[in-house]
């Protein structure tokens, strides 16, 4: 193993960041630690899925329309929030990161995916609470204004 892929290798298995490399068919190729443990399943059990597996309906289809914009050329890279499938059944907010590798034999993908749960579920309290103080401000039929003196 030269030096180069061996520095690749250890970027690859030690990123904090869920990194997989993919077919232009979306089929999983190299997997990292961080991927699998979002998920929550071993690298042969997600090499073993298509892309498309990993979230629901809604979700992987505004995906896959994206991926085939970067099969196709039209793209080179793209960005989505999109939920995915832990193996005990829940779900988590991902923020994925995709681009083509081109200029091989084989042309690939490389996604990588950063867990941004905490930042969607905060985001969905703020919005609840919002709405909460809306329907108080609303229905105690209080106003809110600004008054300048000045003017």
């Amino acid at each position: 193993m030269t030096p180069d892929t061996q520095l690749f290798q250890d970027v690859f298995n030690a990123s904090p960041i869920g990194i997989v490399v993919e077919t232009l068919e979306g089929q999983p190729l190299f997997i990292n630690r961080a991927f699998c443990s979002m998920l929550g399943f071993s690298e042969e059990q997600l090499r073993l899925k298509h892309c498309v597996d990993f979230s629901p309906a809604e979700d992987a289809e505004k995906d896959w329309q994206l991926f085939q914009q970067l099969r196709e050329g039209s793209l080179d890279h793209y960005q989505l929030e999109k939920r995915y499938f832990r193996r005990d059944g829940s779900l988590m907010w991902g923020r994925l990161s995709l681009s083509s590798l081109k200029g091989r034999s084989s042309p690939m993908v490389i996604a990588m995916v950063e867990d941004i749960t905490d930042k969607k579920t905060a985001e969905e309290r703020l919005h609840e609470s919002e709405e909460r103080l809306r329907l108080a401000v609303q229905g105690g039929r209080m106003y809110a204004y600004s008054w300048d003196a000045a003017t």
